[in-house]
Formats: structure tokens, C-alpha cells, sequence
């Protein structure tokens, strides 16, 4: 399982997959950027297998409960498995 983060200003939700650098997508509510990322990430994957690339593997929970993740306010901490 992958971890997301999703954090909101205010205005739109974010969501972003650590273990995917760049990997990021918004929306209106969470489930909108969850949903957007979800298609996001399908692509990457897709792309990736494509080109002969390995698929980044989930960073063990231990190692991101230690580490600190841009100062940002991370609102909510999702797990969730490859999108296939």
C-alpha cells in the first residue's frame, strides 16, 4: 500500500503520492483529488511499464513516520494499493 497526502489551504484539496515525486493532483473535496490522482497514477504506471521502468515500491510506514515532510499540514494520510 502507497501512502497519500492530502492537505487543503482552504480552497482545493491536494493529494500527493510520496514515493511517485511529482505525482500530484487536486479537487474540490478529497474524494475528487482522489479520484483525479487515481487516473494521474494509472498513466504514470502505464508509462512506466511501458518504457521498461521499475515501479517505485511503498516506502515502509516506519520510515515515513520518521521523517518530516516539507513542514507542510498534512490534513489526512491515506493508504492505498497500486492503481491497476
Amino acid at each position: 500500500m502507497y501512502v497519500v497526502l492530502a492537505h487543503s489551504d482552504g480552497g482545493y484539496v491536494d493529494v500527493s503520492v510520496p514515493d511517485f515525486p511529482g505525482l500530484t493532483s487536486a479537487g474540490e473535496t478529497t474524494e475528487m483529488a482522489l479520484r483525479a490522482l487515481d487516473e494521474c497514477w494509472r498513466d504514470v504506471v502505464s508509462g512506466l511499464r511501458e518504457d521498461g521502468l521499475p515501479i517505485p515500491e511503498p516506502t515502509p510506514s516506519a520510515a515515513l513516520e520518521r521523517s518530516v515532510i516539507d513542514g507542510s499540514k498534512i490534513a489526512c494520510v491515506f493508504l492505498r494499493p497500486l492503481p491497476v
